[in-house]
């Protein structure tokens, strides 16, 4: 017969953290702190260690990620807690000062564009194992009346990747994807530039 219960006190606060690192490893609970700008960063750490071997920037693989839970769910002992922790600083742990320094610089979370303009930059997400294939860029949506005035393709990672620059219609629908415009102008467009006249006309098309 069970009178009452209540939380163990005195535990080991590292202990609870990796049990509850381990419980959401498992899957046995979700992560909506877990968010798309956490899995970009953890994403821009993995391919600059893979196109910057020389600065030595630690990937996030499994070990690395419990490693961050651990340190994040530190002290919790309920999985309402975990849910509610704030993860930003245990991943931002992950790497010194000086790396998330080369991080941004190298592979920034935006791209400077025309007329002092950014877009967004989406670094695909992959397992956490080394592949054979060479790292790609991350994708830039833009507006392909946008990029007419484009003398060089954009890269990053001081010229090491090419920006995957999608290409758009005034309507925003997808008209391509490219990592070298100068050359898609030259083989690609002259077949869609009497179609894209004809449905938007009074966007210039040259």
């Amino acid at each position: 017969l069970v009178i009452s219960r209540e939380p163990a006190k005195g535990g080991n606060p590292e202990a609870a953290g990796r049990a509850l690192a381990d419980a959401f490893a498992a899957g046995w609970f979700g992560l909506a702190q877990l968010d798309h700008a956490l899995r970009q960063f953890i994403a821009r750490v993995n391919l600059l260690s893979r196109v910057a071997p020389e600065l030595e920037i630690p990937r996030f693989d499994g070990t690395a990620l419990r490693r961050t839970m651990t340190r994040a769910f530190h002290g919790l002992t309920l999985m309402k807690e975990a849910q509610a922790t704030d993860l930003r600083p245990a991943f931002s742990a992950h790497l010194d000062p000086a790396q998330r320094g080369f991080l941004d610089e190298l592979l920034p979370p935006t791209l400077r564009w025309m007329d002092g303009k950014t877009v967004k930059l989406t670094y695909a997400e992959v397992a956490d194992e080394a592949s054979d294939e060479a790292p790609s860029g991350p994708e830039a949506s833009v507006r392909l009346t946008e990029c007419f005035s484009l003398r060089e393709h954009p890269r990053i990672a001081e010229g090491r990747l090419a920006v995957q620059l999608i290409l758009l219609a005034p309507d925003q629908k997808r008209l391509a994807t490219t990592p070298d415009f100068p050359a898609w102008r030259l083989k690609s467009y002259p077949t869609m530039r009497a179609p894209l006249r004809a449905k938007f006309a009074s966007f210039p098309w040259p």
